[in-house]
């Protein structure tokens, strides 16, 4: 997402304009979000959504993980009982229009570029078919990296350029650029990425670069575990620059820094800027004695924000969070220097078997962020107290100074397992929001209910709407000069009348055209000594 600074000139004349926008900007930050309609896919097993994109025409994309058998619309799939990927295309009234699958694979991550083609990125196992294009997994896994037209034909399908039986790898974040493709993860052991070898003993956090056109790898960049491991959840670029959040334990290298967990042997979140041609620019850390983990990034203009979960306590830079001695939500803000500036949880209000966590976060163009993940226990969002029995899914909305706005639940009522939330795309254009994941049993999406047999894939669209009880409208002033223009218009008029009226009681004659002549309206051309340049910020 690119940001640009539009400068518009503001007058009197345009003070309306100013009340449209106003409106229109309280519509995007809508206090209630309302289901617009939910769908779910998969079978009679275990299935999951993992990561949902759209492209310009507003068609949804979204991947995830089923075990065959599985219908997605009117396709359906069937073939051995193994972990298998789905990749399915919903236009946005609801409608299936194509699933793709693939053999012993799991996706992590899915995106658009500009003319539509979709670009999926995972960790798959043994044997799997892209399609036309086979290819053989190391023993514990190997990443991959695809592309298919709007249509759903494979264009291709990239992994480690040659098998080597130590080497593991994962990929889970993707980004497209122009022509090249930008993906997160992990690598360890001896690992082949086009002419490129990398050795590492422990795991370590992965940036890699691929042509988009052809799928050749291009260049590759390590964090230096050392005496540690770690990787890379997610990734964004903002501004030309690379923003990668992750985790980290014991003794690690990013570029000239070195970064020391809190505690040996736990997790703490680590977060790192790097330019295009993968150079390091500089990393940071946050955490506390406990696991903490970053899950999921995104960014705007001069400001970077990320979302996880902590354990205990946790402390981003200056700011100190405390939660419980199991995993508790947070999102954190640093500046482009990387320099934090704030983070935040939710209030716990109770219940030992109580936990929470965001698996994505996203930048509204509108202002404010949109979080989903799951929970279970007693919460407290703002001013509003619940409590969820079942581990469910969730989908909030963050104001940029940490405030949460609004919320909203979708209850599991099975107690087998846990449903959530895993990605969000929003379609600024139209003003959806679309949210996947994974549901139990039965769930309700406002008034709609799904039904699983064990569990399915979901993908929801949500619609931001106002609350019945607005917030307070923010004051929005005319330009100083402007209004004592306007004073002095209204009391020169009033001036006049006064004496139109003393003359008219003695009989006097006056000329009636003076209160239309120039001296008596001369301070409506004074209107344009009010002009002032306003900035308004938009994302495209």
């Amino acid at each position: 997402m690119s940001s640009k600074i539009y400068k518009y000139k503001m007058t009197s004349q345009l003070y309306f304009t100013q009340l449209i926008f106003l409106g229109l900007f309280l519509v995007c930050k809508g206090q209630t979000i309302d289901v617009e309609w939910a769908i779910n896919g998969g079978g009679i097993l275990q299935d999951s959504g993992r990561a949902v994109s759209l492209d310009t025409d507003g068609n949804i994309y979204f991947a995830g993980i089923f075990l065959p058998p599985g219908v997605f619309g009117s396709d359906v799939f069937v073939g051995p009982i193994m972990p298998s990927a789905f990749i399915s295309k919903v236009n946005n009234t609801a409608h299936w229009l194509w699933s793709r699958t693939v053999n012993n694979t799991l996706p992590r991550a899915i995106t658009n570029d500009d003319s539509g083609a979709v670009y999926v990125a995972g960790v798959f196992r043994s044997s799997a078919n892209f399609g036309p294009f086979t290819h053989t997994a190391s023993p514990d896994g190997s990443l991959f990296v695809a592309k298919l037209t709007t249509g759903g034909t494979w264009v291709w399908a990239t992994t480690m350029t040659t098998l080597i039986a130590n080497c593991t790898t994962d990929a889970t974040g993707i980004v497209v650029n122009g022509t090249t493709v930008y993906i997160s993860g992990s690598t360890k052991g001896t690992c082949n990425y086009g002419l490129d070898t990398i050795s590492t003993t422990r795991k370590s956090p992965l940036i890699a670069l691929l042509n988009a056109t052809d799928g050749t790898w291009l260049a590759e960049v390590i964090v230096g575990v050392n005496e540690g491991e770690g990787l890379f959840e997610d990734l964004t670029i903002v501004y030309n620059s690379i923003y990668a959040v992750g985790a980290f334990k014991g003794n690690v290298t990013v570029g000239s820094q070195t970064l020391i967990s809190n505690t040996t042997d736990k997790f703490d979140i680590l977060v790192a800027k790097l330019d295009l041609n993968l150079t390091w620019l500089w990393a940071r850390s946050a955490g506390g004695p406990e696991d903490d983990f970053g899950l999921s990034i995104t960014g705007t203009t001069g400001v970077i924000y990320i979302a996880g979960a902590f354990t205990d306590e946790a402390q981003f830079g200056p700011v100190s969070l405390i939660g419980s001695s199991l995993a508790d939500m947070y999102v954190a803000s640093l500046d482009t220097n990387g320099t934090w500036e704030y983070a935040v949880t939710n209030l716990r209000t109770g219940g030992v078997n109580g936990f929470q966590l965001i698996r994505s976060v996203l930048f509204c163009d509108c202002d404010q962020l949109f979080v989903t993940g799951m929970l279970r226990g007693a919460f407290t969002f703002g001013n509003t107290t619940l409590g969820i029995p079942n581990v469910s899914p969730f989908v909030a909305i963050q104001n940029l100074d940490g405030t949460w706005v609004t919320f909203t639940i979708f209850p599991s009522d099975s107690v087998i397992s846990d449903g959530s939330g895993y990605d969000l795309a929003f379609d600024s254009n139209r003003g959806a929001l679309y949210n996947t994941g994974e549901f139990y049993g039965k769930t309700e999406f406002d008034n709609i209910s799904l039904t699983s047999v064990i569990s399915d894939a979901y993908l929801a669209r949500m619609n931001l709407i106002t609350s019945e009880v607005p917030p307070e409208t923010p004051t929005i002033k005319p330009p100083p000069k402007t209004l004592i223009t306007i004073i002095v218009i209204v009391a020169i008029l009033i001036v006049i009348l006064i004496i139109i009226l003393l003359l008219v009681k003695y009989n006097t004659t006056i000329c009636n055209k003076c209160v239309y002549c120039s001296t008596c309206n001369s301070g409506n051309n004074d209107n344009n000594k009010g002009d002032r340049i306003w900035n308004i910020e938009l994302d495209e």
